[in-house]
């Protein structure tokens, strides 16, 4: 089919296609522009478009990588029964706690926020439903690195040295180790002022049939409205967390013994 008779969508998805082709360092717009045969001029153009739609992350080389908004679509395609089984669960506890309340899973390297439900409140926490956020200063970042071992901590955060961003946060991996073995042993994590100077959260994993962390349920709130209150917040989201869990094993059991019939 001409150049010009196929549509913008098919064309970007070509590119989002030629990427996934090449190495995991990422493909150059010269590397893509000849895999699919087309002028470098206009490949460039697509992926300055891509970047700045978060389908593309362009690195160190000029090197373009999947970006964090595909893997946040494929992650709420890829957890639709999780999604389902989640939201009547965090509706109930927004409605419980009267904040809002966060999906979040495991990105690699980063924790990805799957959906979220809440109160209409006058001030709430920032909607961030499809991006980033650190794992060692977060809630829930700490909470899907509950079955984490000391060793696989530092290697999954062995590049970073920028530690202590804010008063609240870990100095040092040691302390954050520290931290995830107290956390783990109550239940849930929680951060004051770690991420953001004005928010506190807490959060506790979500399980698989396998036992395995699928995601972190959390909330997020103003300092200023819920600093001396995670206490009380804690329990009701590991609850929830574990209510999520428990009605996603009949789900989980079923398809595993369909799939070994």
């Amino acid at each position: 089919m001409p150049e010009q008779e196929k549509s913008v969508a098919s064309r970007m998805l070509a590119v989002l296609d030629a990427i996934t082709m090449g190495d995991t360092a990422g493909s150059t717009c010269t590397e893509i522009a000849e895999r699919l045969g087309r002028d470098k001029s206009v490949i460039s153009r697509q992926l300055k478009e891509l970047t700045r739609l978060g389908m593309l992350e362009r690195g160190s080389g000029g090197r373009h990588t999947l970006g964090w908004r595909f893997f946040a679509l494929a992650q709420r395609s890829g957890n639709r029964r999780l999604l389902d089984v989640a939201s009547p669960v965090m509706r109930a506890l927004a409605t419980v706690i009267v904040e809002r309340v966060f999906l979040t899973t495991f990105d690699g390297r980063a924790a990805v926020t799957l959906s979220s439900e809440g109160p209409r409140q006058a001030v709430e926490a920032a909607e961030w439903v499809g991006q980033l956020s650190p794992l060692w200063c977060t809630a829930s970042g700490r909470a899907l690195l509950f079955d984490h071992s000391p060793q696989a901590v530092r290697s999954l955060l062995a590049d970073r040295t920028a530690w202590g961003a804010l008063p609240g946060s870990p100095r040092s991996c040691d302390e954050l180790i520290q931290r995830l073995a107290t956390e783990r042993l109550r239940g849930y994590a929680s951060v004051v002022a770690e991420y953001e100077p004005d928010l506190i959260a807490v959060a506790a994993p979500v399980r698989g049939s396998d036992g395995k962390i699928l995601a972190a349920l959390n909330v997020s709130a103003p300092r200023s409205r819920r600093e001396n209150h995670i206490d009380r917040l804690g329990p009701l989201v590991m609850s929830a967390a574990d209510r999520i869990t428990r009605e996603m094993q009949p789900a989980i059991a079923s398809l595993t013994l369909s799939a070994a019939s």
